[in-house]
């Protein structure tokens, strides 16, 4: 089965839970994962598609032990959101998580 990737705390879950070899399977899915939460399809997140993403992988995947709070969905995004844009482009978030 696939993984589905998206923001946050995901770079350690993924080395750790998935193991390095499913790694490029990974980056495959980032891009269908990205547009599904991309709800206006302009290829940026912004915050709200942001902590939608993360609510959805902790939601659909056990492993991810971790509760994700809008507090903390909110810290992430505006760490990641680098130029202070109000946005995060797919670079952003693959830079992040190392694809």
């Amino acid at each position: 089965m696939k993984k589905e990737i998206f923001g946050l705390a995901l770079a350690a879950v993924t080395a750790v839970g998935f193991g390095a070899a499913q790694m490029p399977a990974l980056a495959d899915d980032f891009h269908d994962h990205w547009d599904r939460h991309d709800l206006n399809h302009d290829g940026r997140w912004n915050r709200n598609e942001f902590h939608t993403a993360n609510v959805y992988y902790g939601t659909h995947h056990p492993e991810w032990q971790e509760h994700y709070t809008r507090r903390d969905s909110d810290r992430t995004f505006r760490r990641l959101d680098t130029g202070h844009h109000g946005y995060l482009t797919q670079e952003n978030v693959r830079t992040y998580h190392h694809f």
